[in-house]
């Protein structure tokens, strides 16, 4: 892919970078490569970086996990880059008069940020208030 990116503005940004938007900054090209070629150009990227952390990958521990890893980014954590996979959102009919808040207290995500691949867990509470119709976020499994 090569794409360059100048890491002395880069490190002066540090973590006063500002998001713009809502949506995942993401290339035309994103989806020209399916997961398999993905994940192979992914499992050499990882060998490389545990090459140059001086890992031995002749050890029987880790000699699968630039595969594992690979594998790992491109079908698990970001999955839900794949168009295919977005929330569908329907509605259905407040069959039972429901006229109260529905609260979910214990409502906890997981996610990695974008700008630094690392993972968060966000615990918060979730109202849903009941008028004529209810609003679902169905999650494609």
């Amino acid at each position: 892919m090569g794409i360059q990116i100048n890491s002395t503005d880069a490190d002066n940004l540090g973590d006063n970078h500002i998001g713009t938007s809502s949506d995942t900054p993401i290339r035309d090209d994103a989806f020209l490569l399916n997961h398999e070629e993905k994940i192979e150009i992914i499992k050499d990227d990882v060998k490389h970086i545990m090459e140059t952390l001086g890992l031995d990958l002749t050890d029987d521990s880790l000699r699968g996990t630039p595969n594992r890893v690979a594998k790992m980014f491109v079908n698990e954590i970001f999955s839900g880059l794949d168009p295919e996979k977005k929330p569908k959102a329907s509605t259905f009919q407040n069959k039972y008069n429901y006229g109260e808040m529905l609260v979910e207290k214990k409502y906890y995500s997981l996610f990695n940020l974008r700008t630094s691949f690392t993972p968060n867990c966000w615990k918060s509470a979730c109202g849903l208030y009941f008028k004529w119709n209810c609003r679902w976020i169905i999650q494609n499994e």
